[in-house]
């Protein structure tokens, strides 16, 4: 493995942007991060993975940081001597890493935490699993991703250059195309009231978190007949799982059910690949009307489309801006949450990851995630990130809908039969 790589940027303390300032109030109320976990063939030693995870942790400036309170609005604090925890544990990589997420999603980090991401490694002989765990203020799901990455490239003696300073969601968007004024769309005729969501009742409990992956030929279906029928994958696999909700659920098969499903805005933001928060906002309500399978997911393409632009990002930015300057307390941002949103189901999808397989001797076999609680009562969570031909899924949940993932794959092969 080559040296230490010298610092090309000097990383200084910045203030938070609206969604990172949002999301640490929210934090304070109910813990908001999330995980990724990548599974690597080839043998490696705990040593090397500690020196890849520090030359990591220097490449992004928000791994470490904490955040402190001030006058003018909570800041990221630079702590230069804060390496990121990394607990090693013992034992097989395929099999243990579900029980080691659910574990890190039921572990918060507190206020006193810098930096603000931890590491998990099950280390065996010939191979290995790697979870990273962020407070989502420093972090989307793709900064993880990227991190793995990273991590992979330097065990493999490619170390990655270090990044400049990471620049706000607010700030990038700023630095683009001015965005004219317009009215604020009025909701769908058909669209549900909204009605502020209860949250989880915290008992100390670890949530379940279970995972499937797609075969390679259901994938690659998946995506042509999604493309024949005017529709995308997300929006498949969210009527999959709403389909599958209802189908084990007395419960869900009697309400609308809403979708949540978080925006990669990094291309609308040429934010690159800087470890930070590029995230727009789209949800779908599925009525209870008994449409096909693809009319469903037509649909819920046609509804969320607005949601990908830079006028879609603009929307969203603006309402989290006015919240913040109203000057929330913890409470406020809570409140604001269990309307702004309310969902049944989280679906955040990364795609088609944009990484290499191979790092030298050692091979990224699947990826999984983003696991991540919204902490909505009985709401199901689902990752999707796509390697290898493969979609992997995880389910999250504290009240989980037993079999979901794989009444989801039942009914993909229904709809690609």
């Amino acid at each position: 493995m080559t040296g230490v790589i010298q610092t090309e940027y000097a990383h200084t303390d910045r203030k938070l942007g609206a969604l990172e300032h949002f999301f640490w109030l929210i934090d304070k109320h109910r813990p908001l991060h999330f995980a990724i976990t990548g599974h690597v063939i080839g043998k490696t030693d705990v040593g090397g993975w500690r020196i890849a995870l520090d030359t990591v942790q220097r490449r992004n400036a928000l791994m470490s940081v904490a955040i402190e309170a001030a006058e003018q609005g909570p800041v990221f604090r630079q702590r230069k001597d804060a390496r990121i925890p990394l607990r090693i544990v013992e034992g097989d990589p395929a099999r243990g890493w579900q029980a080691e997420v659910a574990a890190e999603l039921g572990t918060p980090f507190s206020k006193e935490d810098s930096p603000l991401i931890r590491a998990v490694l099950i280390h065996a002989a010939g191979a290995a699993a790697i979870t990273l765990v962020a407070h989502h203020s420093i972090a989307d799901g793709l900064s993880l991703v990227y991190a793995i990455r990273d991590i992979l490239s330097t065990l493999a003696g490619d170390p990655p250059p270090i990044l400049p300073q990471t620049p706000s969601e607010d700030e990038l968007f700023d630095a683009g195309p001015s965005e004219p004024a317009s009215a604020p769309s009025a909701p769908a005729a058909d669209a549900p009231v909204p009605v502020p969501k209860a949250y989880h009742t915290v008992d100390g409990s670890h949530p379940f978190v279970s995972s499937l992956s797609l075969p390679q030929q259901l994938t690659e279906q998946l995506r042509a007949q999604a493309r024949a029928e005017s529709t995308t994958v997300h929006c498949a696999l969210a009527t999959a799982l709403t389909f599958a909700a209802r189908k084990l659920s007395t419960a869900w098969s009697i309400i609308p059910i809403r979708v949540w499903s978080p925006v990669n805005m990094r291309r609308v933001l040429n934010a690159e690949e800087h470890c930070g928060n590029y995230l727009g906002s789209a949800s779908s309500c599925f009525g209870l009307e008994t449409d096909r399978f693809w009319d469903s997911a037509r649909r819920m393409a046609v509804e969320i489309a607005p949601a990908k632009t830079r006028s879609g990002l603009h929307a969203a930015l603006s309402a989290v801006q006015g919240f913040i300057s109203s000057g929330p307390d913890v409470a406020g941002a809570a409140g604001f949450a269990s309307v702004a949103f309310a969902h049944e189901a989280v679906l955040t999808n990364l795609g088609v990851l944009p990484l290499p397989v191979s790092y030298g001797a050692l091979r990224l076999q699947r990826v999984w995630g983003p696991c991540i609680l919204p902490d909505f009562e009985d709401v199901q969570s689902v990752g999707v990130a796509t390697i290898n031909g493969e979609a992997c899924l995880t389910h999250s949940s504290y009240s989980p809908i037993l079999g979901l993932l794989e009444e989801m794959h039942t009914t993909l092969l229904l709809a690609t039969a």
